[in-house]
């Protein structure tokens, strides 16, 4: 079972990377190697986006929603970006903490402010 994780690691690794992208995009506080990302609630769209953000942090290159739909499970999708890494999943990626590229945590986002009439006339 992997959790957000949280903290001030130098690095992190490509598992723990893409677990915190899943969280994060999903809004689930814990996934394990066995979920499925599109039974945690993904959809294409949030597919799109940690495909996105995987590619952006670790500068590779991966087949879109394909890769997911064939590697639907962390463990499945950790191997494949592992393994277009060229690292084993418990390497360490190029990636500094805290905040994978884009990612903005849900505890750091301002409030919402007023609501503001788009005319004139409301």
């Amino acid at each position: 079972m992997t959790q957000c994780i949280t903290g001030t690691e130098a690095q992190l690794t490509v598992h723990q990377l893409v677990s915190r992208l899943w969280c994060e995009v999903l809004r689930v506080p814990v996934v394990t190697d066995d979920d499925n990302f599109f039974g945690l609630g993904g959809h294409s769209l949030s597919a799109l986006r940690v495909i996105g953000l995987t590619e952006q942090a670790l500068g590779i290159e991966l087949g879109g929603m394909r890769e997911m739909c064939e590697n639907p499970t962390l463990a499945g999708f950790v191997a494949l970006v592992s393994t277009r890494h060229g690292d084993p999943a418990t390497q360490q990626a190029a990636m500094p903490w805290p905040e994978p590229a884009g990612i903005t945590s849900l505890a750091t986002r301002p409030a919402p402010g007023p609501l503001v009439p788009l005319t004139t006339a409301e």
